[in-house]
């Protein structure tokens, strides 16, 4: 099993203790934090690490050093970015519940949320990211809310 675990960060959910063998995670967004590095990391449980090494070997993968130094850098403030991050966006989508022309929000953390017991089962916190469902309305109205953000 393999896992995009990029929306909740190894801080809120360890994909390899819920049986993940590859975790996969774009240290673009949280770990960097600062929108100048474009860098991702792999994660594998014993099992498919020596394969998981290989290939890295083999496809002689590497990271530059800036870049690696950035991540560094970005993860002295992740936890603290992240909390932050989960508070507002969770003030925003609770707000968006209640407004006539949203017709649902899609946030896990939410009560609201159908797997909303899943992620509180599995998960110790929540991103910045989630979605919404317009009520009604046309392709015209769509294109009105679009531009009016």
């Amino acid at each position: 099993v393999m896992m995009d675990n990029t929306w909740a960060t190894p801080l809120y959910f360890r994909p390899l203790d819920h049986g993940v063998d590859i975790s996969i995670h774009a240290a673009t967004k949280y770990p960097a934090g600062h929108s100048d590095v474009l860098l991702g990391t792999v994660s594998a449980n014993e099992a498919c690490w020596k394969q998981l090494y290989e290939s890295f070997c083999t496809l002689g993968c590497c990271s530059g050093p800036d870049d690696v130094y950035q991540v560094l850098r970005g993860l002295r403030t992740m936890g603290v970015r992240l909390d932050h991050h989960q508070r507002s966006a969770l003030a925003i989508a609770s707000w968006l519940e209640s407004q006539p022309g949203v017709a649902r929000v899609l946030h896990p953390a939410l009560p609201s949320h159908p797997d909303h017991d899943l992620w509180k089962r599995d998960f110790c916190g929540s991103s910045g990211i989630f979605s919404i469902v317009l009520a009604g309305g046309g392709q015209r109205e769509q294109h009105a809310f679009l531009d009016a953000l």
